[in-house]
């Protein structure tokens, strides 16, 4: 029998339409995978109807309410430590609330994960309506197909909690306390992990289709301008914080140091620089790639650690 595959989500206030099409997304992979489950871990006040799959009986939804305290990383965290505790899972998919997952999903996880730990795939970008948009999440990106050691992951990230799987066990052994300060879940979840030994495979297809809008935190979408850089670096610097620290961490530390020391003294550079750096990326490879074109443009310059 196929290993069977946990698809847990964290939930919290969507539109309905959003919501409904979430859903609809878990329903449909059940009618080609009946070796699936779903968990939810829902933020206190959140409408759960157009989160539910509609038959009611196209699929069991294990849901676990949480206290009106806990939201953002502490919600990951439960979702986390509920899915890791489901000893009839082998495999961990993760969703988010406002994506949709392939119907072939999880048979791409299950053969990913024949030969690693983790497994991520590619998604579609759509827009807000759902319309499939021209680009995908990878497209010119040159995702590698495997990762052994956490050193690529430093100052990118492709690695997502709608993109990713793994093995339920490695989950349960690690048993990682999300910080409560970060704001990039996903990067330190599996940067963590695969510190902890655990290796990565790619998918041969796409797995997700990821919904692009102007809420959007990061997207695949180019830094708007320098208050966007400012949380960007923000979330960057919480990340590397958190993580144990190592000399290549350090150095993207300082690089993030430099950049945001430049753009206090001089936000003209900065502004050159996010011209010059205009593409849209994988999740923070934008953040990185301005702040090393400042520090080429300007050795030595504001912030620049001494003796590095």
């Amino acid at each position: 029998m196929p290993e069977r595959v946990l698809i847990a989500s964290a939930i919290y206030p969507q539109p309905d339409d959003v919501a409904r099409d979430f859903a609809a997304s878990l329903a449909a992979s059940a009618v080609q995978d009946p070796d699936i489950g779903v968990l939810y871990a829902v933020e206190s006040g959140t409408p759960l109807d157009p989160f539910l799959p509609n038959p009611a009986n196209a699929l069991s939804v294990e849901i676990h309410q949480a206290e009106p305290s806990v939201t953002g990383p502490a919600l990951r965290q439960v979702m986390v430590d509920r899915a890791a505790s489901r000893s009839d899972c082998a495999i961990v998919a993760f969703l988010d609330c406002d994506d949709r997952i392939r119907p072939n999903a999880p048979a791409l996880y299950r053969s990913a994960l024949a030969g690693a730990d983790i497994a991520y795939g590619d998604m579609q970008l759509i827009d807000r309506a759902g319309s499939e948009l021209t680009d995908t999440l990878y497209g010119g990106c040159n995702v590698p197909n495997t990762i052994a050691d956490s050193s690529g992951l430093a100052r990118r990230n492709p690695l997502g909690l709608s993109n990713s799987a793994v093995r339920r066990r490695v989950l349960e052994d690690a048993g990682l306390r999300i910080p409560p300060e970060i704001t990039a879940v996903d990067w330190w979840l599996f940067t963590m992990l695969i510190d902890g030994g655990a290796t990565a495979k790619k998918t041969t297809e796409i797995v997700a289709d990821y919904r692009q809008y102007a809420e959007n935190m990061l997207g695949k979408k180019a830094i708007a301008n320098l208050q966007d850089l400012r949380t960007r670096l923000t979330i960057a610097e919480q990340h590397h914080k958190a993580l144990p620290k190592n000399d290549n961490r350090q150095r993207a530390l300082d690089l993030l140091t430099e950049c945001r020391a430049t753009m206090a003294q001089s936000p003209d550079t900065v502004e050159h620089a996010l011209r010059r750096n205009a593409g849209s990326t994988l999740w923070h490879e934008n953040t990185f790639r301005v702040a090393a074109s400042i520090q080429a443009s300007n050795p030595g310059g504001a912030g620049a650690p001494a003796g590095r």
